[in-house]
């Protein structure tokens, strides 16, 4: 895999927090912090950041200088540590970080950004491999900031094969084959499979969102995963707003 943005810069964390995190980890590295007291300090110093990412989670207001902020607390604790209400959290921060970047106005911020993300997501990945929700949003940043189909459609399978039907995994998904027809030939198989377990057994009208917002480019597949699908699942789709291509 080719070299991300970002990837051999050292992250600047200029909050107390992330001082703390550096403290942390060098004591420990000695030996000088018991697991006990290791745990409880992760317990206390990340609190700040598992407070906002709860409430960027429930939709609430987080100003952006709030966001960046705990991004990068985040990027310093997920070097540390795999515990998991603190990796969500980071990751949770540093993809809202992402989201309110605009390469447009300052592509080097974007940049730099994007790199952290992935060196995130990376870390989270480490610590659970099995996460099909974090495979998917990793095939996103990376889509975002080197597109590539074959990497694309590689690390989709990988999210659908660990998560085939969890309700995260599959939205992320779904993020990913809005904006990349272009991926649909070289990740057919798992874009099928997604479409058919869509289809067929998500809630109506959660399933009628997903599937109208797909481009002209998904006609044919998804003639394909409604050819078999029954009548009343048909009529549920169509009150809902969805009413499959001819086949």
């Amino acid at each position: 895999m080719d070299r991300e943005p970002g990837e051999d810069r050292a992250p600047r964390v200029r909050t107390g927090g992330g001082l703390a995190v550096r403290l942390l980890s060098a004591f420990t590295a000695l030996g000088l912090v018991p697991l006990a007291g290791f745990s409880l300090l992760v317990d206390l110093q990340s609190e700040p950041l598992r407070t906002a990412a709860t409430a960027l989670q429930q939709g609430a207001p987080v100003a952006d200088d709030r966001v960046q902020r705990h991004a990068a607390t985040g990027l310093a604790w997920t070097a540390v540590t795999c515990r998991p209400d603190v990796v969500d959290a980071a990751v949770t921060a540093q993809l809202t970080h992402l989201d309110r970047q605009d390469p447009a106005a300052d592509y080097d911020r974007w940049e730099k950004t994007a790199g952290n993300a992935l060196t995130v997501l990376r870390r989270a990945l480490s610590c659970n491999p099995g996460d099909g929700d974090l495979w998917a949003r990793y095939a996103a940043v990376r889509r975002s900031v080197a597109a590539n189909r074959a990497e694309t459609a590689r690390l989709l399978a990988l999210s659908q094969v660990r998560a085939p039907s969890t309700y995260a995994a599959v939205q992320a998904r779904f993020a990913v084959w809005r904006t990349a027809p272009d991926v649909y030939p070289a990740a057919a198989e798992t874009f099928r499979a997604d479409l058919a377990a869509v289809a067929r057994f998500m809630r109506a009208d959660e399933a009628a969102r997903l599937l109208t917002a797909l481009p002209d480019a998904a006609v044919p597949y998804l003639a394909e995963a409604s050819r078999d699908l029954p009548a009343s699942r048909l009529r549920d789709l169509s009150s809902k707003g969805y009413r499959p291509p001819p086949h």
